[in-house]
């Protein structure tokens, strides 16, 4: 699976930086054709939270952990991938 490297938007303040996971989830949700109620069922969470991840740079990692179980995407990779930009 890949993203469109252009929505991949990181921020940096002060040496740290934070990717945007909420976008990364709806644009992953939205390419597997899936909805806000589908996906909020299948974590055991009401939809609200869902669109409030959408509008947040961060999440709660038992959230990022059932989201990306439930979309069946490590969402944890594009962590990852900053902490070793950073890392350098």
């Amino acid at each position: 699976m890949t993203f469109d490297k252009s929505k991949i938007i990181v921020q940096f303040f002060i040496g740290e930086c934070m990717v945007d996971i909420g976008s990364l989830i709806k644009q992953e949700m939205q390419r597997q054709g899936r909805g806000v109620t589908w996906l909020a069922k299948q974590i055991g969470r009401d939809r609200t939270l869902i669109y409030r991840i959408f509008n947040n740079k961060s999440i709660d990692t038992d959230n990022l952990l059932r989201i990306s179980v439930a979309l069946n995407h490590n969402f944890f990779d594009f962590y990852v991938e900053e902490y070793r930009k950073l890392a350098r």
